[in-house]
């Protein structure tokens, strides 16, 4: 707990954290786990009040997928040089805490009060998923133009981009881990004699900044607010992949 506290005093408060101590007074997991381990905290500052944070662990994990995928420490460095910007996005990035003698990475963020992710609306009576899916659209849709013309600079140099390589990879994969569904489904075999024909697309049209895993379940919703979540997948790509993430499966 002492280590817990410190870090968490230390992100949070920065130099004061010394001088303004944190006590944590509760902890649980959240409703929805992820790949890296996460939890609510509720703390109580110097001062008396009370705040809730939610909190990304690193913890040794990866899950590189091919290099799709980025780590906790990736995630941050998306919130920290490039969310951060933004005037209105939410969940806030709170802070981040990095220990050099492990490489371990925690990732503080608001926590979202009694919000519902898309993918779950179908369950949910106060909010209609059609709507939201629209909305979440639309979101991205802008943010996607905002960051347009921004692909070049040098503050979004870490963003992984995709290439030819990368696409190429993923129809390799899939045709070779698909062996035994050929015969079901015959596209499989016009995939690979395609070559890199049916990616051409994707680099032709004007990069951007994407999320990388724009899906349902990484959206959350609140009223009608919402809040886009888990950007260890960020890069710099074709705009629609983000949109057909989002409308799998509908």
């Amino acid at each position: 707990m002492p280590t817990l506290t410190d870090r968490l005093a230390a992100a949070l408060l920065g130099d004061d954290s010394s001088r303004h101590p944190l006590k944590v007074l509760h902890r649980k997991l959240p409703r929805f786990m992820s790949t890296f381990p996460n939890e609510v905290l509720t703390c109580q500052l110097a001062d008396g009040r009370k705040r809730r944070v939610f909190i990304k662990y690193e913890a040794g994990h990866g899950h590189r997928s091919y290099g799709h995928r980025g780590n906790v420490a990736y995630e941050a460095e998306v919130y920290q040089r490039l969310l951060r910007s933004l005037q209105d996005f939410r969940p806030k990035c709170l802070g981040v805490s990095a220990d050099p003698s492990s490489s371990d990475t925690w990732l503080i963020l608001e926590y979202v009060y009694n919000s519902v992710r898309v993918s779950d609306l179908s369950f949910h009576r106060s909010t209609r998923q059609p709507h939201a899916l629209v909305a979440s659209a639309r979101w991205i849709g802008r943010f996607h133009a905002a960051h347009e013309g921004r692909v070049a600079e040098p503050s979004l140099a870490f963003l992984k981009r995709y290439d030819a390589k990368y696409y190429r990879g993923w129809a390799q994969r899939t045709f070779e881990f698909a062996r035994p569904l050929r015969v079901r489904f015959p596209w499989l075999v016009e995939l690979r004699n395609s070559g890199d024909d049916w990616f051409a697309p994707l680099l032709a049209a004007p990069p951007t900044v994407i999320h990388g895993e724009f899906y349902a379940k990484t959206v959350l919703i609140r009223s009608e607010s919402l809040f886009m979540v888990d950007w260890e997948s960020a890069a710099i790509a074709a705009g629609e992949i983000d949109l057909a993430s989002l409308t799998e499966g509908t």
